[in-house]
């Protein structure tokens, strides 16, 4: 009961490892004739390693040995079950070729002969058999197991192998080395955003890559590059031109009447260069018009500096018969005297008494 039990638990851990469960001694026929790439009633696929016997009809039995190490040089009886298993792992890319979800042997007499060369040393005019026996030769990798092999290829997809040694019931028969291909297909998962300098894309853990394209979008400024409207990476060089943000006035001084100011130099603080120069302030100048000027008609105030006010034409005062009038706002003289208006006093002269003769 107790071997019933871990042998149950076996064939479950190996179902759910993707490997496909057999049974030594378990009972198959052909559904085809021939010798090369046949198709076994569980599945299999096999090839011919017993050149000199008859090949397989339809629906003939077969027994699954219990490992494939029976596979041997029938010359040299030494096991090369390695070398066979080799043949559909490690040279996969030159024995198979995809078929839709699957994959296919490419040439299922190329693999025949290669198999033949090493089963019975025999020798065709087939020089990729030959390229083929050559690199299965050259494989040093790990040891590959009968069952649950998982080939990872570049496109995503995994490759599960599994592989036995039937032998026929009719002694007469050829022995057949089989394998089974167990495809799990890769579905794409793209990711986030990857990008360099220029371009943007999104990657599979396979290699294959989709929506490639340049940046572009997003505006330059003079601190900081563009930024991708489509995958968000910033690119390209920062536009000097472009100041963003705010900005800083450095360097300003008032000016007083000792020493002239400065309005200051304005600078981005994005960039932190000078976006525009300053002006100078001129001393300042107190001014001092001092006491009245006047010419003939009117009259002003200067200060040293040129600087002019209260200017005016004169006005008021009177002029008389002397003198003339008297500018009321800057006491300058101006106009004519007034011969009409006598001021001040007056003097009798010529005067004499009469007589009696004049």
């Amino acid at each position: 009961m107790k071997k019933s039990i871990c042998f149950l638990l076996i064939v479950l851990l190996l179902v759910a490892a993707g490997v496909t469960a057999f049974a030594a001694g378990e009972y198959v026929t052909t559904r085809q004739a021939g010798y090369q790439n046949i198709l076994f009633s569980n599945g299999y696929r096999g090839f011919c390693i017993d050149y000199h016997k008859d090949s397989a009809r339809n629906g003939e039995g077969f027994i699954v040995a219990e490992n494939t190490s029976i596979a041997d040089n029938n010359l040299t009886h030494e096991d090369i079950s390695g070398l066979l298993k080799a043949m559909f792992v490690h040279c996969f890319d030159t024995v198979f070729v995809k078929s839709g979800n699957t994959y296919v042997i490419r040439n299922a007499e190329t693999v025949q002969f290669a198999i033949w060369k090493l089963t019975d040393d025999l020798n065709f005019n087939d020089q990729q058999a030959y390229a083929l026996v050559d690199a299965v030769k050259a494989y040093d990798g790990p040891e590959i197991p009968d069952h649950g092999y998982t080939l990872y290829l570049e496109n995503g997809d995994e490759v599960i192998f599994d592989f036995i040694v039937v032998t026929p019931k009719n002694s007469n028969t050829q022995n057949f080395f089989a394998y089974k291909l167990t495809v799990v297909r890769h579905e794409h998962d793209y990711g986030d955003w990857e990008n360099d300098e220029t371009s943007h894309w999104k990657e599979c853990s396979c290699g294959d890559i989709t929506e490639e394209g340049k940046h572009a979008g997003g505006e330059a400024n003079c601190h900081e590059q563009a930024e991708c409207e489509i995958c968000g990476a910033s690119y390209g060089q920062a536009d000097k031109t472009n100041h963003d943000g705010e900005t800083e006035v450095r360097g300003a001084k008032p000016a007083t009447t000792e020493e002239e100011g400065y309005t200051g130099d304005t600078y981005c603080l994005g960039c932190d260069e000078m976006i525009e120069k300053g002006e100078v302030i001129p001393k300042l100048h107190h001014h001092d018009y001092g006491d009245w000027e006047n010419d003939e008609t009117s009259h002003w105030k200067e200060c040293s500096c040129g600087d002019i006010t209260e200017e005016g034409k004169h006005a008021g005062g009177e002029a008389n018969c002397h003198e003339q009038a008297e500018c009321e706002t800057c006491g300058a003289s101006y106009g004519q005297a007034d011969k009409t208006n006598h001021d001040g006093e007056t003097e009798v002269r010529g005067a004499k008494p009469a007589t009696e003769n004049e």
